[in-house]
């Protein structure tokens, strides 16, 4: 299962730059449809709060990374782990190393027809064996413009290992989405301005204001015309959120220490998991077990003392049961969205019984309710 941290109702994988990597390349091994990859920063999650096309992205792209500080302080406050940031200027160059050694190809998509060619010339000065086989800039134009039917001709043409799309967000998240099943790619990753970068059009702030988490800073004070509107507007719709987000997590906690063994993950009947107490990072490992039983049905203990308000679950249903949960924060919501992207691409529906109010509402900020599938009694379930 992925392990996911929530950040304003956005699923975000906590990995390291070396673990996205490794599952890009069981992505390219597994083949088949095509994997779609983000590297999440703070310009999409407010973005996301008022573009529900791409929050629905978001939420069902198969890798999704924090493309910047500021987005791994923000899940530790809130209860996650990301480990560190993974942004698409780093991961270029990385996953570029790792297909010279293995043969594979990369298509790059996008960015300006001389910035894209000195990007590709670069890469494989750097990276002898790194094949390239394609570079194509389509001509500017909005989404619903494009020559769609030429790029996916060129793309699907050669069939590279990898394509990475510099369109700029959320333009390459949704051009990536909407052709998913056309386009015949293991792996597309939407990579913004690395291209720029590589090529050397344009430059990163210095190493030590990157791992400050203050190359946004260092871009603004490059580009003050362009940026400080976006960042100005990134600000006031992304503080107010994560203050909600954080203040209805607290809201959610016991108003009073819950008795010793009342954290409990236990099956409750065929592919339903009862969740007690606290459900945190601490709670994730037990989660995890035994949702990859539930899912292979075998945690199917039948009902104990549950009461009428937990469901044994039903036939083409995954169901988690939240009734008696006392506090829930962004590792426990991550939780939920993993065992629910696994669930659906199983072929189950999926379902979670709030419980109390504080849950309700922390559930209903950025709509992850509608996301996961609540419902509100045992005839819900279904």
């Amino acid at each position: 299962m992925r392990r996911l941290t929530v950040v304003l109702g956005v699923p975000v994988d906590e990995v390291t730059q070396a673990e996205a990597l490794d599952r890009i390349e069981e992505f390219v091994a597994r083949g088949g449809r095509v994997h779609q990859v983000a590297t999440v920063n703070s310009d999409f999650l407010a973005r996301a709060l008022v573009d529900p096309e791409l929050l629905h992205i978001l939420r069902h792209v198969d890798l999704a990374t924090a493309d910047g500080m500021p987005l791994v302080w923000a899940s530790r406050v809130l209860g996650g782990s990301i480990p560190e940031r993974v942004t698409g200027a780093d991961l270029v160059p990385a996953l570029a190393e790792r297909f010279a050694a293995s043969g594979r190809s990369l298509f790059l998509l996008g960015a300006r027809p001389e910035v894209a060619r000195a990007a590709a010339k670069r890469l494989c000065q750097r990276f002898p064996g790194l094949r390239i086989s394609g570079v194509y800039s389509p001509p500017m134009a909005d989404l619903e413009s494009m020559d769609h039917a030429t790029i996916l001709r060129r793309v699907n043409a050669v069939r590279p290992d990898a394509l990475l799309v510099a369109f700029g967000s959320p333009k390459q998240e949704k051009w990536i989405y909407r052709h998913r099943h056309s386009l015949e790619v293991p792996v597309a990753i939407g990579i913004g301005a690395s291209l720029d970068f590589i090529a050397g059009s344009a430059r990163r702030a210095p190493v030590w204001m990157q791992h400050a988490g203050a190359e946004w800073l260092w871009r603004l004070g490059n580009e003050p015309r362009r940026l400080w509107r976006r960042y100005a507007g990134d600000f006031r719709h992304l503080a107010p959120g994560l203050m909600r987000y954080w203040l209805l997590t607290r809201q959610t906690r016991s108003p009073r220490p819950p008795e010793e063994g009342a954290d409990e993950i236990r099956a409750i009947g065929p592919r339903a998991i009862r969740v007690a107490g606290r459900f945190g990072a601490d709670q994730r490992g037990a989660f995890e077990a035994l949702a990859l039983r539930t899912l292979a049905g075998e945690a199917s203990e039948p009902m104990q003392s549950a009461g009428a308000t937990s469901p044994p679950g039903r036939p083409g249903h995954v169901y988690v049961d939240l009734t008696a949960c006392t506090y829930i924060d962004s590792a426990g919501l991550g939780c939920l969205a993993s065992l629910a992207h696994e669930a659906r691409a199983r072929g189950y529906e999926f379902r979670v019984y709030p419980g109390s109010p504080a849950i309700r509402r922390l559930l209903g900020l950025g709509g992850l309710d509608q996301h996961l599938g609540t419902a509100d009694d045992v005839e819900g379930v279904g």
